[in-house]
């Protein structure tokens, strides 16, 4: 996050040698001084810290600190403009961050089948993107995603057969994962649970390339704007396409949830199945292929469970 070596920076000093990154992010640059440990003066839209580390290289594991309030930040700035959850860290299970690129990031998002493509076409767009300065990579991976819809807000068709089989088109290209179901929660909410199998595209960058990479997925419509004012339909479909970012090594776990409780939704969570990835490195040919062949099974989904509605 703290941007890239200034040609000429670099030099010696009476006791070491400096350096200087600069970031185009307003007020971001790391000033790096050496006199027998590595002293760096960090800011990031303003705010300063300084690291020591006794090391003489920049893998000392005394240059990943960073401030949480930077987190807490970058959360307020997607989130307003873009239909994500930034998920602020646990600091229990530790934090990684790498110089002078910054903690390693993930944008998640659910994402058609059919639209598999657009991601492969925007992840080699960013790719020639020169200010996107760090590595990044990308792919997609099936999960189950599960939704709780709170049946006193929510609009009545969720409790059409079809709906929960199907979903809206948004999610309607995998086959489901079982029946929805109708409980109660603990605090006495009726809600009904949908599970359904979904591709999500997983975009691994760093902090310093957070918000480019937002905004490369949203002019390729792969994520939405913030919502603002939606009718109940348009809502409620929001939620479905709903994505979040967290730390890239998140994504090794099995399980991530988020809470929404100010919209309809009560949870979501992912199960990623590594199995059934997808690199969006791949060529054009292979994945217009596995496109293809889940659409056939979807359209032939569709057709037998309107037959059998119809046979009712």
């Amino acid at each position: 996050m703290f941007g890239c070596l200034q040609k000429g920076s670099f030099g010696r000093t009476e006791s070491g040698w400096a350096a200087s990154y600069r970031h185009p992010t307003p007020e971001t640059r790391a000033e790096v001084a050496y006199n027998g440990m590595l002293e760096v003066n960090f800011s990031w839209r303003g705010e300063n810290w300084m690291a020591i580390a006794p090391g003489q290289t920049f893998t000392d594991v005394h240059l990943c600190i960073y401030p949480a309030s930077l987190d807490e930040a970058m959360k307020e700035r997607l989130e307003e403009r873009y239909n994500l959850a930034y998920r602020i860290l646990n600091e229990k299970i530790g934090r990684d961050c790498y110089f002078p690129d910054g903690p390693p990031r993930c944008i998640v998002c659910p994402i058609r089948v059919s639209s598999l493509g657009t991601a492969r076409k925007a992840l080699q767009a960013m790719e020639q993107d020169q200010a996107i300065v760090a590595p990044l990579f990308a792919s997609a991976v099936m999960g189950l995603s599960v939704i709780d819809y709170n049946l006193q807000l929510a609009p009545s068709y969720v409790l059409d057969p079809l709906f929960a089989i199907l979903g809206p088109l948004s999610t309607a290209e995998l086959l489901p994962a079982g029946e929805a179901e109708r409980y109660r929660s603990e605090d006495g909410t009726e809600v009904l649970r949908v599970r359904r199998r979904q591709y999500f595209a997983a975009f691994q960058t760093f902090f310093c390339d957070l918000e480019r990479v937002a905004q490369w997925l949203r002019s390729f419509q792969l994520v939405d704007n913030a919502p603002d004012g939606f009718r109940d339909e348009e809502q409620l479909d929001s939620i479905e396409r709903r994505g979040f970012v967290c730390q890239g090594p998140e994504l090794a776990g099995v399980n991530i949830e988020y809470r929404e409780n100010k919209i309809r939704q009560i949870a979501f969570s992912i199960q990623f199945d590594p199995s059934k990835l997808v690199s969006l490195t791949d060529s054009d040919a292979k994945i217009d292929e596995m496109i293809q062949a889940v659409q056939h099974r979807s359209l032939a989904l569709r057709d037998e469970v309107e037959s059998e509605l119809r046979e009712d």
